[in-house]
C-alpha cells in the first residue's frame, strides 16, 4: 500500500537524507510496510538507524565518530496523511529541537522560508514543543506522569530499544 493516508493517525517514514558539508551522503526511500537494511558488519547500518531515531525526535545518541561528521539529518514523513521534512541538526550536545516543513524534502531544500523550528521541550520559554506538535497532528492527548510528559524521544525509545543500552 503505498497512500498512508488511509491510515489515520499515523506516522511513516518516506525519505532519510544525511548532509555532511553541505552535499547528501545518505539518500534513501523507504516505504509502507517492511523496511529492510542489510550490509556486511561495519558498513553502517546501526549508523543509519540512529539517524532514523535522531531525525523523528529522539536523543541520546551514541553517534559514532563518521557519524558526528554529518551536519544535518532531514527525514519526510508522512504524518496522518500530509507530508512534512523534518530537520534536525547532528550534534553531540542532546535536545536540539527540530525544524519542520509542511512539505516534501525535495521542495524544503529549495528553499529557507516555510520552515518553523519547536523546540525540544515544552519548558522552552513556553513555546510548543516538536512532541507537542507531532502528538497534536497524531491524536494522541498531553499525557503527563507524575508531572512528566510524555515525548517523542520517549514513545521511540520504547520502540527502538538498541542492543547497546539499557531500557529504563
Amino acid at each position: 500500500m503505498t497512500d498512508s493516508s488511509v491510515f489515520t493517525p499515523s506516522l511513516f517514514l518516506k525519505r532519510l537524507v544525511v548532509m555532511s558539508n553541505g552535499e547528501r551522503v545518505y539518500d534513501e526511500n523507504f516505504y509502507t510496510g517492511l523496511n529492510i537494511i542489510r550490509g556486511m558488519n561495519g558498513t553502517g547500518k546501526t549508523t543509519i538507524a540512529d539517524f532514523i531515531f535522531f531525525g523523528l525526535g529522539g536523543e541520546n545518541v551514541h553517534w559514532k565518530e563518521e557519524a558526528l561528521r554529518c551536519d544535518y539529518v532531514y527525514c519526510e514523513v508522512f504524518v496522518s496523511g500530509q507530508i512534512w521534512t523534518l530537520r534536525r541538526e547532528v550534534r553531540v550536545e542532546g535536545k536540539t529541537g527540530t525544524d519542520v516543513f509542511e512539505g516534501a524534502f525535495d521542495a524544503a531544500a529549495q528553499t529557507a522560508d516555510g520552515w518553523r523550528h519547536y523546540p525540544f521541550s515544552r519548558a522552552s520559554g513556553g513555546r510548543e514543543s516538536y512532541s507537542q506538535l507531532l502528538f497534536a497532528q497524531l491524536g494522541i492527548p498531553d499525557v503527563k506522569e507524575s508531572g512528566d510528559a510524555l515525548t517523542v524521544h520517549k514513545l521511540l525509545r520504547a520502540l527502538y530499544v538498541d542492543q547497546t543500552s539499557p531500557m529504563h
